[in-house]
């Protein structure tokens, strides 16, 4: 603001100047005459020619600096919140005096200006031959501040390269990617390119295809996708991914999953949690890419039926509480699971009723919800996802269930029931000891989670909660001693 004050007071400065010899300069004659001051002609004539030259030359430092404080600083200085290169200051200074001189050429000493315009158009085509570059960077660096199609500090996409933007001067663009590379990009291109702002369309919505083998159906493989895809996104305020099967060629069935982003910086964080989300869920599923099968292309392609066994097998091998038991006892746990399918927003478990059951999660995803009495609502708080299991306390001790979970996609459940169990510990009856350890140390680690307990006070209460364990599992399964 200072500046600028300077800079206005210098404009009133040379008008007054100008004024000071403009107005004597157009009563030339009459002024000597009026001033009853006898010189020569020759000295007349002679100060009048330098009174006509400073004039020239004062009217053109009052346009520079009028240009300067009205244009340069009044307008683009303040609109784009950055001072205007010195090189075009100093390239429109140039043109100002030079038009000075030509008028002083041709006007005071009537002169041709054929040689003068000659002479400069020469060294105005040399010039701007050599600067060309920055110009038409200069312009287009004015059409991006005027258009504004994008601001310093939103993530913007251009030719290939994304990243938050830095700098945007009269020369260049600099944006900053996501490895920390500093992407310098000439205005002039920037002008020309394709550039995507992601700031403004929050939340963003991406997608990437992936292809499965012709022997997965559709139907199923949707359901694992999308309960991935559930899975792997970030909170984007409520909006869903999406699952669509859209194509289909030598390599298989391709299927295109879109999903929300919250915000551009976390795109490839969120493209990760994507991708391993997917890969989790594929490989829990037992299925894999199109691209690792080298399937060839087929007229007569049968869907291949499901193998649960297997895939039972490989989810009890996930449950921490079955760890110690034999192949032939996960045999015998894998043949009575029962298959239960949830649509969406089904109830798998209510929070308080009675239960003697628990589920191993073999496809899609599932919502957990606590009712808080003291609040009066109902709170979603965690996510199970494929290979995961629920409900075990349940199924060994029968009490009441503590939470709500609901189906976020369609789901397939595996369900271990008391009846199961209780055949189970009688081929083996040392494994009511063994859960009941697991599920101490389970119950420990929970605490040790929230409290700093002392290892003598954490043994003490490891064995007081086994205790209590196999007491509520020995009498729940009627098994005595």
């Amino acid at each position: 603001m200072t500046d600028r004050k300077a800079s206005v007071r210098k404009l009133l400065i040379s008008l007054l100047l100008l004024a000071a010899l403009a107005v004597p300069f157009a009563f030339w004659t009459n002024l000597w005459l009026w001033l009853g001051i006898d010189v020569l002609p020759r000295s007349i004539e002679a100060l009048r020619y330098l009174i006509a030259v400073l004039i020239w030359l004062l009217l053109a430092h009052v346009i520079n600096r009028a240009i300067t404080v009205i244009i340069w600083d009044g307008i683009f200085e303040a609109r784009m919140g950055k001072p205007i290169p010195k090189l075009i200051r100093n390239v429109a200074s140039v043109i100002i005096y030079a038009a000075a001189l030509a008028g002083i050429i041709g006007v005071v000493f009537d002169q041709s200006l054929t040689v003068f315009f000659a002479a400069t158009g020469g060294a105005g085509l040399v010039i701007g031959l050599a600067v060309q570059t920055l110009i038409a960077d200069f312009f287009s660096g004015l059409v991006i501040s005027l258009q504004r199609p994008f601001r310093i500090g939103d993530y913007i996409e251009i030719e290939g390269d994304r990243g938050t933007v830095m700098e945007v001067n009269w020369r260049a663009t600099q944006i900053l990617t996501s490895l920390n590379r500093l992407v310098t990009f000439p205005n002039n291109k920037v002008a020309g390119a394709t550039i995507i702002n992601y700031t403004h369309a929050e939340p963003l919505r991406f997608a990437f295809w992936i292809t499965l083998d012709y022997g997965v159906p559709v139907e199923r493989a949707e359901r694992i996708l999308l309960a991935a895809a559930r899975s792997g996104q970030h909170d984007a305020g409520g909006k869903q991914p999406s699952v669509e099967a859209l194509k289909v060629d030598e390599n298989g069935i391709s299927y295109r999953i879109r999903f929300w982003v919250p915000d551009p910086s976390v795109w490839y964080t969120a493209q990760a949690k994507m991708i391993g989300s997917i890969q989790h869920h594929l490989q829990i599923a037992g299925i894999r890419y199109s691209r690792w099968l080298h399937q060839q292309p087929s007229s007569d392609v049968e869907y291949r039926e499901v193998d649960y066994r297997s895939q039972k097998l490989t989810l009890l091998h996930k449950v921490g509480l079955f760890d110690s038991l034999t192949s032939e006892q996960l045999d015998f746990l894998e043949s009575r699971m029962t298959q239960r399918n949830f649509a969406p927003g089904e109830e798998v478990v209510v929070q308080g009723s009675a239960g003697d059951s628990m589920f191993v999660i073999a496809e899609g995803l599932l919502d957990v919800f606590v009712f808080f009495e003291d609040e009066g609502k109902e709170v979603r708080v965690a996510q199970i996802q494929a290979g995961s299991f629920l409900g075990e306390i349940s199924l060994l001790t029968g009490e009441p269930r503590t939470a709500t979970v609901r189906a976020s996609s369609e789901c397939v459940l595996f369900e271990i029931t008391h009846h199961t169990m209780k055949r189970l510990f009688e081929l083996r009856p040392s494994l009511v000891e063994e859960l009941t350890e697991v599920m101490a140390q389970r119950k420990l680690n929970d605490l040790l989670a929230k409290e700093n307990l002392p290892r003598e006070e954490a043994e003490a209460q490891k064995a007081t909660i086994a205790e209590q364990f196999l007491g509520r599992i020995k009498g729940f399964f009627k098994i005595g001693g």
